[in-house]
């Protein structure tokens, strides 16, 4: 069985500041402006939710995909 430790270690995850774990994986060279701020088009990440630590309703700026990949035990 895997670990949610050995994810984190296995894709060298970082601790997000809301909670969970992440690493950016790619990051558009296209920018655009908004609200005065240089923006990148598109940025792709690994994010790993515990049990116990779930995501909150929040507000963004840009769109957001979700993909659901397994579950841990």
């Amino acid at each position: 069985m895997t670990t949610s430790e050995e994810i984190i270690h296995s894709l060298g995850l970082k601790a997000h500041p809301e909670g969970g774990y992440f690493r950016q994986m790619e990051k558009s060279s296209n920018h655009f402006l908004m609200e005065g701020k240089c923006k990148s088009l598109y940025t792709s990440i690994y994010f790993l939710l515990e049990k116990g630590n779930p995501s909150r309703f929040h507000r963004l700026t840009s769109d957001e995909m979700w993909y659901f990949l397994n579950r841990l035990h």
